[in-house]
Parts: C-alpha cells; structure tokens; sequence
C-alpha cells in the first residue's frame, strides 16, 4: 500500500522547525526515511533555505529588488502551483552522462572521461530517450530559463538575461515564470519575464515579458511601453513586467493571463490583462502608487478565483485591491483628483484603504500585500508592513538597504470584512526586527490598538469610502460575460 505523502506545506513547517507540525515531526521523520521524493524535496528546501541566509548575510539589496525581500519564507503558492516532485526514471549511467554533459568542467577528469565513454553508449538506448515533449514546469538557472517534462528530463534552456536566477530566487510573491496552455490545444507553453532595471544605463535597460512555445522557439516577445497621462504629464513608457500569474481563473476552459507592471522612474502601476495567445493588452487598471504581489483563489467560493493585490498610493497610503479576473479596468480612486486622462473609474471587485499605525516612535506603513488565501474556507490573509530606513546609500547601483520591519497581519472573512487584527508571528523569519521599546510593545499588542486598525479599514463602494464592507458599485454594474 502507498505511503501517504505529506502536504509539502506540511514539509515546509518541518524544514523551518515550525511548531504547527510539532506533533507530527516523527511520522514525518519515519516518512522521510521510506520516501526518497520527499527526501529529494526537503533536501531542495533545506538547501533553499541555507543559500539565503548566506545571501542575506554577505549581500547587499539592489533598490530593483531590496522591497520584494519581506521574509525568508517560500510562498506558498510556489510549493501548491508547481508539480509533485517527479520520481527521476532514467537510469543511474544515463543520469552520470547527461551530468558529464552538462558539466564538463567539473567531470574532466580522466576517470571521469572514461566513465563518460561507457556510459554515452548507453544514451541511445529507446528506454531513456525522451517522448514527452510537453512542458510541466521551469526553472531558472544562471542566465538560463530550462524546461522540464513532468518526468524532470530538460527539454531546452533559453538565455534570458544577467542575474536572473538571483531576480527569481529575491521576487517573493513575484513570480516570473508561468507554465500554461496558452492557446488551448493540449500543449504548454512557457511564460517568462524579465527585468534588468539597475546596472546599465536607462537607454539600455533590459525588460520584457516572452512565451515559448513547447519546442523552445520564442512564440512572442513584448516590451510594455504604455505612456499614461495624469493630469495633463504623460509618464514615461518604462515598465517593468516584475510578475506574473497565469491559469483558468473563470473556468470557462480557457487560460488568463495577469501581469504587474511597474514604472522603472515615476509612481504610476498598473495590472493588466493579457491575450495569453498574442501578447497582447485586453485591459488594463492603473494606481498612482504602487501594486505588488499577486495571489488567487475563490474567495467568496463564487466559483472564480480571485486576484489579490496590495501596494500603496503616492501619498503613501497602504491599500488592498481584489480583482474579478474578468474585469480588470480604469483608475483607482485615490489619490483623489489624480487619474490617468481618457480612463473610467475603476472596477475592481473591492478596493481596501487600510489604516496608518498613529504610534508615535512607530514607522508608518509602508507596504501592504496579501499572502495565504485559505481555499474553502474563505479567507484571506494579508500583512501589512512598516519599514523604517537608516543609513541608506546610493550608489551607481543604487544600492538601498530597509533597515528595520514592523508587521501585522489583518485576517477577512469571504465578505472581505476584518475578523482579525494580529502581532505579526515571530517564527515568520523577517529581514529584520524591528526593537520596539516595552511600552510601544506593550500598546502594539494592546486589544484596544488592534481593534482600532480593523475598525480603521475603508473600503470604496464607487463613490466614497465607508467603514461597512462593501463591493465597488462599478463592478456590480459590469454585465455578465
């Protein structure tokens, strides 16, 4: 009978020493012992985790990047949208040659070369030659996008761009690589974007979002260079395509394709709906401010997945925006008197205004953005974080450095009313703690605070903001697609 595999969020907690799978920890172990997958999978996060912690030790943040690193967490979404870790079914001499093959450098010793002869033979044989050529999943490597089958055999690789294994590793929430049937027949097609903001010169920074087809060839190619007009400026057409997420959101069988789109220069950002097929922009909404981060799920259990999003105004306001994945359009509606000219308000689902910490000696909020949506449950959590900066140098580089984080996290139910206002959790490894003083501990903590901050959560419902949970009325007016 087969070993029940554990949840590979269950495989995390162990990895972190989490106290939720504490009970657990020697059924785990016992499994781990039985399971060579599973082994394979905690010795990847295990590994993960050691090359970050020596990252974040010795190296400083580009600006491009430095606030994508919230947390030395993997998001979750990372471990549920991937496929299981594949049981690798070549034989061990076609393992050893494809190894040699690939490292040359490392395997050219003479014993080495002699086992890559015996063993090169055997590459010819029908058992191990690959016959799926579809892609399950990819994975960044050096300057190098690989493709693998669901077997993990490498279909191809294409060259990306400078540091883009180390742009995927520090994206967080950003996913960069989708993996989908863009054109629905049956076979996937492989999304990557790529963004280069720092290190060259503004003429030649690098950024595009590029689809594959199965075979490896570049399907299309696109540099987003919208040019928005907000109160009579037209910002300039430098975007950065910084994440992206794909699937059938409305299960009417076909693939969706989201991005995030931020300006390299100025304020304005944008989510945009895109023709998974072409490339091509459907739709677009526009913040005076900055979106970041996307997560999914249904959380009205209405059967469509919705997109969440956090971020914050150019008067630093933090905010909370929930997509339908229909209808992603317009402007949002703060701040007031700034939108993009020839735009109609917008029609996201919810749009959140979330309350400013008002402590004194406690930094403001500086970002907010969603990170585990509970399925079936209903429920959404988001962290809601404050960054106080000391010591920040630019550099040619513009190397910039958050010096300390403030977190709590604000938990809705499936109406998107709070429920709950909590101190971030400390097992939830940060970049830094921020030391607060007892007192200001003390108040943080406090019921009355907290309840205070859920009470303080706004929300538009097309006109106004009121404190009742509401949707906007913009997008109850959309009709049924």
């Amino acid at each position: 009978m087969p070993i029940p595999h554990p949840d590979e969020k269950v495989l995390l907690y162990y990895v972190l020493g989490g106290e939720e799978i504490k009970a657990q920890r020697d059924e785990i172990e016992a499994h781990l012992s039985e399971c060579e997958d599973c082994r394979s999978l905690v010795a990847e996060m295990t590994e993960y985790y050691t090359e970050v912690d020596e990252f974040f030790r010795i190296q400083e943040m580009e600006r491009s990047t430095a606030l994508s690193i919230r947390d030395r967490i993997i998001p979750y979404h990372s471990f549920v949208d991937r496929p299981p870790v594949p049981q690798d079914e070549r034989r061990l001499p076609i393992r050893v040659a494809q190894f040699i093959i690939r490292h040359p450098v490392v395997s050219s010793t003479s014993g080495f070369a002699a086992a890559a002869a015996i063993v090169g033979m055997l590459l010819f044989s029908p058992k191990d030659t690959i016959t799926d050529f579809n892609p399950s999943y990819a994975r960044p490597q050096g300057e190098f996008l690989i493709s693998y089958n669901k077997m993990g055999q490498e279909l191809w690789r294409a060259h990306i761009g400078p540091r883009f294994d180390s742009l995927d590793l520090l994206a967080g929430n950003k996913k960069l690589i989708e993996v989908a049937d863009v054109d629905n027949d049956g076979t996937n097609e492989v999304l990557c974007a790529y963004y280069l903001q720092f290190g060259d010169e503004t003429k030649n920074r690098k950024r595009f979002l590029t689809c594959y087809s199965a075979d490896g060839k570049v399907r299309w190619k696109r540099d987003y260079a919208l040019k928005p007009r907000y109160n009579g400026k037209e910002y300039p057409g430098d975007y950065l395509c910084t994440s992206i997420i794909a699937g059938d959101f409305d299960r009417d069988g076909k693939t969706d394709l989201i991005a995030h789109l931020e300006n390299a220069v100025e304020f304005p950002a944008a989510v945009v709906r895109i023709d998974p097929a072409t490339g091509d922009v459907l739709s677009e909404f526009w913040q005076a401010g900055y979106l970041t981060y996307f997560e999914r799920g249904d959380i009205d259990m209405d059967g469509i997945d919705e997109i969440v999003c956090g971020g914050y105004t150019m008067d630093r306001d933090p905010v909370l925006v929930v997509f339908d994945p229909r209808y992603i359009e317009g402007y949002a509606p703060i701040p007031f008197g700034v939108q993009p000219e020839g735009m109609v308000p917008g029609t996201a689902k919810y749009y959140l205004l979330l309350p400013h910490t008002w402590l004194e000696g406690l930094p403001d909020w500086y970002l907010t953005y969603p990170r585990y949506l509970y399925g079936r449950a209903g429920r959404l959590e988001i962290w809601l974080q404050s960054f106080y900066q000391v010591g920040v140098t630019y550099t040619p580089h513009a190397i910039f450095k958050p010096d300390y984080v403030f977190t709590l996290s604000f938990h809705f139910d499936s109406l998107m009313r709070v429920v709950k206002v909590a101190p971030f959790d400390p097992t939830k490894r940060v970049v830094n703690v921020l030391p607060l003083s007892k007192e200001l501990n003390e108040r943080v903590s406090s019921e009355r605070y907290l309840d205070s901050l859920r009470r303080g959560v706004r929300y538009w419902d097309g006109d106004k903001f009121v404190s009742q949970a509401t949707t906007n009325r913009r997008y109850r007016q959309n009709p049924t697609p």
